[in-house]
């Protein structure tokens, strides 16, 4: 089970909003979802398939974690940041 001095920030730490996480604030997670999705879809086989289940859980189980951390560190940048991006995927707004 992971603890809670497995999520940290260096001293250094600044947010970042450039490059891709101009739209997606995890896109590496995302990355990895797709990944994940796509070997279970390719391969049809029940492994990958729960290899994949598992990855969604612990990611719904680290992400609210990550951004309260963020929250903490960051303030009222990173809530604004989080109305302007998507968890996992671009947000479209009108």
């Amino acid at each position: 089970m992971e603890t809670e001095q497995e999520l940290q920030l260096r001293a250094e730490h600044h947010l970042v909003d450039a490059g891709p996480y101009a739209r997606v604030r995890h896109p590496m997670y995302t990355a990895m979802l797709g990944m994940g999705t796509a070997f279970a879809l390719v391969t049809a086989n029940w492994f990958f398939v729960s290899l994949t289940l598992a990855m969604i859980v612990g990611l719904v189980m680290r992400v609210p974690r990550e951004e309260q951390m963020m929250i903490e560190e960051f303030g009222d940048e990173y809530k604004a940041y989080m109305e302007r991006t998507g968890r996992f995927s671009p947000k479209f707004s009108r």
